[in-house]
């Protein structure tokens, strides 16, 4: 994944603000962490549109995809 600046600008402001306040190790140190924290912030967003999704309709349930899979394997 190519670096933008808006991702470094991003990694600039989260590191002004860890090394405002307690001590940082190293510098790897603080880009794992920052990894760590955008993960985590991907995650909740990806289930946020999930839910969503789901409020607003737009899904339906597993179990009818899986029968749809088994009705086309028994057709061939």
């Amino acid at each position: 994944m190519a670096v933008t600046r808006a991702d470094l600008e991003a990694f600039q402001r989260f590191a002004a603000d860890r090394l405002a306040g307690e001590g940082v190790e190293s510098l790897s140190d603080l880009l794992r962490e920052w990894e760590s924290a955008r993960e985590r912030r991907d995650a909740i967003e990806s289930i946020q549109r999930g839910l969503a999704d789901v409020e607003a309709g737009r899904t339906r349930p597993a179990t009818d995809l899986l029968n749809e899979l088994r009705a086309g394997l028994n057709s061939k």
